[in-house]
């Protein structure tokens, strides 16, 4: 009974840490996107990146819901950020780069 009440309370809480982030920025050539509300368009070719916030020391971290589909999009690769604090249990962020393969 406790873990039901628990997940709609996290979902939320991520939601609205999402909203609350900047999104579009750019670096090394590869476009950083942490809002879900904003649509990505890239072009054959391009590389660029979902920036979400994790924490992988308390079970806290991304996965991909269902294989790519590889002709189209591929993963590069995913890195982990650790947070800039010496606070216990602070959240990072996880970076995928993707790149757009055909369309």
């Amino acid at each position: 009974m406790k873990h039901s009440r628990l997940v709609p309370v996290v979902i939320a809480f991520v939601l609205a840490a999402l909203v609350l982030t900047f999104s579009g920025c750019e670096l090394d050539g590869v476009e950083e996107y942490q809002d879900p509300a904003k649509i990505i368009e890239v072009e054959e070719g391009d590389e660029f990146a979902i920036v979400l916030e994790s924490n992988p020391t308390t079970g806290y971290s991304w996965q991909l819901a269902e294989p790519l589909d590889e002709e189209i999009i591929h993963l590069v690769k995913t890195e982990f950020e650790e947070p800039d604090t010496e606070l216990l249990g602070a959240s990072g962020e996880e970076k995928w780069t993707f790149e757009a393969v055909g369309l």
